[in-house]
């Protein structure tokens, strides 16, 4: 029997900071120092040399996958004695970790192992529960038969459970204990001691006795009675069994059990051997016996003073402050759970932190705000507000302003007291001296005389402090002053007057009733009672009685004052003025002069004379006639005066303009205290009204602008023409654009004043009439107008052009890029051509900025936009999808497919290709094609192709090229096809390449050819003899240096691809 003895070593050391308990078993034996392998499938690694504990030699103990471990939670040592080889198989269980995993994150390991990581390799710790697994990477179940010597093993894969079916004669677990068949005593009788032997036993006498009846007394050694290799001692008439170590009784047949003892401390597991005992330590202990507790703190784990607490299996670090961690490794950062406050910054030391304050702030943390109010900066009973790193004074209530509240504030400096007011200043105070009409502390409020509505008859009350009446109401003068606001106006409705409007006008003072006619009062109006013969509103009208044609047998009417008189024809001559008298029966018909019109030649035609300017129109009047003209103005006014010509009422003007003049004056006039005014003010048309009834300004505007270069028609005219005093509407176009606030009079001063015309103004204008009457624009009339109403032009400086035409723009100023100008009256637009812009179209637009190319790239171009498409797109703006199918065919019956920007051949099954139109599988040179007439075979990857020489082209270059095919030779000349060229036979009479030019002109040349051609030849000889000599000697140099020279055949026979050019190989000198 082979005698081993063990020795279980531990020991410690730090990765990381962590604590590593490493194991080994090692053999005590002189020649190898390899540590026993361990079961369950783990390899046998050396590593780091250690020193066995009785020091007698060393073992090869290194990290193993299962020994370099760090410790955690708890780690168990498990054995199996080999009782066929003697060897204890050990393993680890426990959880692991190593100082490195960078191999381990692949997760190499199955079936839940676990990856340690060793050195520049891995292991792993297979799983035992439910399923034990085993192998490099866990991933073959554990077989328990596969570690033990029987026959008719039977195991359950993953269970660490085996059974042997042991032949007869044998047992024990894995069949190698021989069967004690004496063990049931089968032996009686006298032979009563049984040997066992091999499947079966046999009965003996008892020892030291012999023979059949066992009665002879034998005392000897020869039957080996002693067991385990025991020393079995003769004596006189007996033996003895002198028993080895480990064994013990009669025959030594008892295995000494050494742990009865209990030998093994500190709760190691104690393993019986033959004459020995092993102790395997838990972690933390060392020594035969376990006996030794393993100072952790020897290896001083504990970093930055830290003080080591010695314990069972493991150490404790006491770490100074400031450090943290199992060895005290770690520096505290005090800073990180952020201790200073209010945005402080923290400094991190050994065992403390610094927080740097911002300013306004202190304490350890910065956690105070520093009370800046302390030393009571604020004056004058200021209350300190204290903020961060600064304070406010809040003054309000001390009559005090600034930082400090230092400076006294001047109450009346923001000007509270309104309307005018005076401030008195006070300490923290004011007074405000109101003016008359207001009251408040501030004067803020408008005492409101109009409340106890002070004006009669309707009349309409007004304020004397409403800033709005004031250059609008002639009564309250043109600006506003406070020293007259207080009290009130009354404006009285029409027919009223007074300070309240009590007092009812008399109408008829200011009445005209004409031709003796008598008025009568009523309110805001009058009446006429016309004397006899006379009518309309203010008697004006002569009533006319021969309009009945009171008058018998063609005698002529004469209308008199409230009568008629009848002038009855005299010799028969009823037709006036020259007119020629047809009788008819019981009548008569005057054929008139040019000149006159009606029933007898009596009526006046005035135009027929063409009394107007060239230019103008001609319109009959009764009483006369009227010349109608546009005239164009440019700062030339006109004068009219009527000289009391008008005999009616006026109750209206109106006027016909076209201007981009934004600011003139149309009309005005003027007669004392009575003005009328109507001009433009920023292009609206404003009027202002002042006649001696009403004796106030009214002002108002129109609605809409006029100044736009269109044809405009203005009107004012009085709402009520029967009413002295009415409204004044105001219209633009026939649509109603403005309306006086306040009632007016008629402008009958018209009659007896100056009226200026376009003044400060450019622009047409058409017909002015004030009235009904007409202001001639135009004069230069050939003879004095003989109606009684009208206006006469005197006194202008330049009259104006007749018809209405603006300033050339269009020929002063150009539209660019084939722009069309259009005149717009002293105005042009520019109608720009697609692409441009701007005034004068001067401007390119960027078309691209509007993504008009929806499949494409837009690129800008004067005046327009290009779309660059994608492939598989066209269209102006890249919108239409090339359906390729349509322009492409695919060849071989194969089909199209379109796609976007391409297409697909869906090929037969013998093709392939882009277009189907190669042979598939891939046609080979050489084997499938042969090109002809010198073409070159290359294979590609859709098979063969063929390269043709200059001059053929087809599939295989089948087909020469016909040179002549585009009819080349002129002038009726024959074209003969040569390989790569052609040769044109010209007719008589031309010469030439192509027979372009006619013979003549070849003979002219000939002079030049005559000397030319000769020397050309010459030339050409010297050079062909000169190479030939030069060949000649080089080919006898290269001969007599020993160079070789590939033959013609080899050159005709080489391989040649198209365009390659054959080098001369270099020279090789023969040996």
């Amino acid at each position: 029997m082979r005698h081993m003895s063990y020795s279980f070593v531990m020991w410690s050391f730090t990765i990381r900071s962590k604590v590593v308990v490493a194991m080994a078993v090692c053999p005590f034996t002189t020649s190898s120092v390899t540590c026993l392998h361990h079961s369950y499938g783990y390899q046998d690694i050396t590593v780091q040399r250690i020193t066995c504990q009785d020091n007698k030699m060393f073992c090869g103990q290194t990290v193993l996958k299962w020994g370099c471990a760090l410790k955690l939670h708890s780690l168990s040592i498990y054995f199996h004695y080999d009782k066929v080889n003697h060897n204890y198989n050990i393993f680890f269980t426990g959880i692991f970790y190593t100082a490195k995993a960078d191999i381990c994150l692949s997760s190499p390991c199955q079936n839940g192992g676990t990856c340690i990581d060793v050195m520049d390799n891995y292991t792993c710790l297979c799983p035992k529960e439910p399923l034990i697994y085993v192998g490099k990477d866990c991933e073959l179940l554990y077989d328990a038969c596969a570690h033990v010597n029987c026959h008719n093993c039977i195991s359950t894969l993953g269970i660490d459970n085996y059974f042997c079916l042991c032949p007869a004669g044998f047992g024990g677990p894995d069949c190698t204990l021989t069967l004690d068949t004496c063990k049931s005593n089968p032996c009686t009788g006298i032979k009563n001691r049984c040997v066992d032997a091999v499947n079966g036993y046999s009965c003996h006498c008892p020892s030291g006795y012999s023979g059949e009846d066992c009665k002879t007394h034998v005392m000897d050694c020869s039957e080996n009675p002693c067991l385990n290799n025991a020393t079995c001692i003769q004596t006189s008439n007996d033996y003895e069994c002198k028993c080895g170590h480990g064994f013990h009784g009669t025959y030594c047949e008892y295995d000494t059990d050494e742990c009865l003892s209990q030998p093994c401390q500190n709760g190691a597991i104690c393993l019986d051997g033959i004459d020995v005992y092993h102790c395997f330590c838990v972690p933390g202990f060392q020594g035969y016996n376990c006996e030794i507790d393993i100072n952790e703190c020897a290896s001083q784990p504990c970093e930055n003073n830290g003080k080591c607490i010695n314990g069972k299996d493991h150490y404790i670090c006491e770490c100074l402050i400031g450090f943290t961690g199992v060895n005290c490794d770690v520096e505290i950062n005090e800073c990180e759970e952020t201790p200073c406050q209010n945005g402080a910054t923290c400094h991190d030391y050994v065992g403390q932190y610094i927080c740097e304050c911002v300013s306004g702030f202190e304490g350890i943390s910065c956690e105070m705000d520093i009370n800046e109010c302390i030393s009571v900066p604020c004056l004058n009973n200021g209350s300190c507000i204290d903020l961060v790193n600064r304070y406010e004074c809040d003054c309000s209530g001390t009559g005090f302003a600034g930082t400090f509240c230092e400076e006294e504030i001047l109450e009346c400096s923001s000007e509270p007291c309104q309307h005018g007011a005076t401030c008195h200043d006070g300490i923290n105070q004011y007074t405000c001296q109101c003016w008359p009409g207001y009251e408040g502390n501030n004067c803020e409020m408008d005492v409101d005389e109009c409340e106890a509505q002070p004006c009669e008859n309707g009349g309409m009350c007004f304020q004397r402090s409403d800033q709005r009446h004031y250059g609008v109401m002639a009564q309250l003068g043109p600006s506003f002053s406070y020293e007259y606001a207080d009290g009130f106006l009354c404006k009285c409705l029409a027919g009223f007057m007074g300070e309240n409007c009590s007092f009812n006008i008399d109408d008829c003072e200011f009445a005209q009733c004409l031709n003796g006619g008598s008025c009568e009062d009523l309110i805001n109006a009058y009446k006429c009672f016309c004397s006899p013969g006379f009518t309309g509103f203010i008697c004006e009208v002569d009533i006319d009685e021969c309009k009945s044609a009171p008058c018998k047998n063609g005698a002529l009417c004469e209308d008199v004052i409230n009568d008629y008189i009848c002038h009855c024809p005299v010799s028969g001559r009823p037709c006036l003025n020259g007119g020629d008298c047809m009788i008819k029966w019981n009548d008569f018909i005057c054929s008139c002069p040019q000149n006159y019109t009606g029933k007898t030649c009596d009526i006046r035609v005035w135009c027929a004379s063409s009394p107007c300017v060239i230019g103008s129109q001609c319109v009959d009047l009764p009483d006369g006639y009227e010349c109608l003209a546009n005239a164009t103005f440019e700062n030339n006014a006109l004068k009219f005066r009527a000289s009391g010509s008008l005999s009616a009422p006026v109750t209206v003007v109106s006027v016909k303009l076209r201007t981009r003049t934004e600011n003139g004056t149309l009309l005005r006039t003027a007669n004392g205290l009575e003005f009328f005014h109507m001009g433009l003010l920023n292009s609206f048309i404003l009027v202002k009204i002042c006649n001696s009834i009403n004796q106030e300004v009214l002002a108002f505007y129109s609605e809409v602008e006029v100044s736009d270069g269109e044809w405009h028609h203005v009107e004012l005219r009085k709402t009520g023409s029967y009413y002295a005093l009415s409204l004044w509407k105001l219209t633009v176009d026939g649509k109603v654009a403005g309306l006086s606030q306040a009632f007016a009079a008629n402008l009958d001063f018209f009659n007896h004043s100056t009226l200026w015309l376009a003044e400060n103004f450019t622009g047409c204008l058409g017909e002015v009439r004030i009235g009904g009457v007409y202001l001639p624009l135009i004069g230069g009339i050939h003879e004095e107008a003989p109606q009684f109403s009208q206006f006469i032009q005197y006194g202008s400086i330049k009259e104006p052009q007749i018809g209405c035409s603006g300033a050339p723009l269009c020929l002063l100023y150009s539209c660019l890029n084939n722009g069309s100008c259009q005149d717009l009256f002293n105005h042009y637009i520019c109608d720009c051509a697609p692409g441009w812009q701007g005034e004068n179209c001067q401007d390119d637009i960027n078309e691209c900025i509007y993504e008009p190319c929806i499949h494409g790239t837009c690129k800008n171009l004067p005046g327009e936009y290009l779309c660059q498409c994608a492939l598989g797109y066209r269209g102006k703006h890249c919108d239409e999808d090339v359906d390729e199918c349509h322009e492409l065919h695919c060849e071989n019956t194969g089909s199209c497919v379109n796609s976007v920007g391409g297409y697909t051949c869906i090929c037969p099954p013998a093709y392939s290709g882009p277009l189907c139109q190669w042979s598939f599988p891939p046609l080979q040179c050489g084997v499938d094609v042969q090109c002809m007439n010198g073409g070159v075979c290359m294979n590609g990857p859709w098979g063969a192709n063929c390269t043709c020489r200059l001059g053929y082209t087809g599939e295989r270059c089948e087909m020469e090229i016909d040179e002549c095919e585009s009819n080349p030779c002129l002038n009726g000349a024959t074209c003969m096809d040569q390989q790569t060229q052609y040769i044109c036979e010209c007719l008589p009479g031309f010469s030439g390449d192509k027979c372009e030019a006619p013979r003549q002109q070849q003979r002219e040349s000939i002079p030049w050819l005559v000397v030319a051609v000769p020397m050309i030849c010459f030339a050409t000889l010297l050079v062909v003899v000169g190479l030939g000599c030069m060949m000649l000697t080089a080919r006898r140099k290269r001969q007599s240096e020993g160079t070789y020279s590939p033959s013609q055949q080899e050159v005709a026979g080489a391989r040649l691809e198209m365009g390659s050019v054959l080098k001369v190989p270099p020279e090789e000198r023969l040996i």
